[in-house]
């Protein structure tokens, strides 16, 4: 199968609830399924999942089960009864499980890796539960992701503005866990940062819902082969994509490359062993085109943001921006807001400044990312405060 096709196959791929109830599925064939889903990775190879098939009347029998297990735990009984049907709806039924390790540790272990291995796209389940109810919490964490371009690579705004809108943002989304895993960014500032944050204006041609505008992409990269012949040309050859090396990721570079190979722009992917991909992409002699990257402020104000992420002096500027024509009036005007005492004045000043950013694509806004956690149902008061990401560890409680 070429790369194109199974792209293809992964990206059209959709969830159908119109099946045959009751026609057999062949026995070989679930298992194959099964003996595939074993690959995903697992601690000391342990190879944990254990899996129960249910098909006919046991279909029956585990929908009694599971909800008969709701009603004792309270669930409003048009949640029950709906369950008691649930896994007819399908002519077989996968559960799956892990198996009981040699200690209480590897027992921990084993339940992790099977987690892991259940995709993150399967977290509806869990907020549709009401037995979760309690203990759930979606809420918005400190961060913002964000795609660094290298501007001294890439100096002409043209071809940064068909990156962006031919990247499907939605199927990246997607894959990443659908809706939780957080909003479309309009910048670099998030919204729990009130006083600096105001929407920002994005390019012409970027689609609200996340999905890849093709033909304004090709227009930027027409505009771009007038504009910067070397600099399109360059785009076409290879742009090297610098990632953490990550089953996530391994999944959102395939989405990248098919999206941007859809207006000619090539991409060469670089993975990076998690642990040194910061020590990698900040050193200054490794030439990349385009970084992934994150933030969240140290604390309540952008001055932790906009000047670290853009300023030649700040911790994490990877754009590379020093030379970009207009970087000497974005100094300038990050060293005025710096100096300036009137918090609401400050906090007008960093929000022009994220746009400023923003009309310049020195970075790609990525998500307003969120968080999904439970606790556990003895845990009380855990909640988390958004600007940080961390928990009123005094009015943590744990009932006896």
């Amino acid at each position: 199968m070429k790369f194109d096709d199974f792209a293809q196959l992964v990206r059209t791929r959709r969830s159908q609830l119109i099946v045959d109830q009751d026609r057999d599925v062949e026995i070989d064939l679930i298992n194959q399924l099964c003996s595939v889903a074993t690959w995903a990775p697992n601690h000391q190879q342990t190879w944990p999942w254990v899996f129960g098939v249910f098909t006919g009347e046991s279909r029956r029998g585990l929908s009694n089960a599971t909800a008969d297990a709701m009603q004792r735990n309270g669930d409003s009984e048009m949640k029950v009864t709906k369950t008691r049907t649930k896994y007819l709806r399908a002519p077989v039924v996968v559960v799956v499980g892990s198996a009981p390790g040699e200690s209480a540790l590897q027992n921990e272990e084993n339940r992790d890796a099977v987690a892991a291995g259940i995709q993150p796209e399967n977290l509806q389940t869990i907020f549709e539960d009401d037995a979760f109810k309690d203990r759930r919490v979606d809420y918005y964490d400190p961060f913002v992701t964000y795609t660094n371009l290298n501007v001294k690579n890439l100096s002409c705004v043209e071809i940064r503005r068909a990156i962006y809108l031919a990247l499907d943002r939605e199927a990246l989304r997607k894959a990443g866990g659908g809706p939780y895993t957080g909003d479309f960014a309009d910048g670099y500032i998030k919204p729990a940062l009130a006083l600096d944050y105001k929407k920002s204006t994005l390019p012409d041609g970027l689609n609200a819902d996340g999905t890849a505008n093709v033909e304004a992409a090709q227009a930027a990269m027409t505009a771009a082969e007038t504009a910067c012949p070397e600099v399109a040309t360059r785009a076409k050859a290879g742009l090297s994509f610098y990632r953490p090396a990550t089953p996530t990721w391994d999944k959102a570079v395939a989405i990248w490359i098919d999206s941007l190979g859809k207006v000619g722009i090539k991409l060469k992917d670089e993975p990076v062993e998690p642990s040194v991909y910061w020590p990698t992409v900040m050193n200054p002699e490794t030439d990349y085109d385009i970084a992934r990257g994150g933030w969240a402020p140290d604390w309540a104000n952008a001055s932790t943001v906009i000047p670290e992420l853009f300023s030649t002096n700040g911790g994490f500027n990877l754009t590379r921006n020093a030379d970009d024509p207009d970087y000497a009036e974005f100094q300038t005007k990050v060293d005025a807001a710096k100096k300036e005492l009137d918090r609401t004045k400050q906090g007008v000043m960093w929000q022009e400044l994220n746009q400023f950013v923003v009309d310049r694509l020195w970075a790609l806004p990525g998500t307003f990312t969120k968080a999904q956690s439970i606790w556990g149902s003895k845990v009380g008061n855990a909640y988390q405060w958004a600007p940080f990401g961390a928990f009123n560890y005094g009015d943590l409680y744990v009932k006896a």
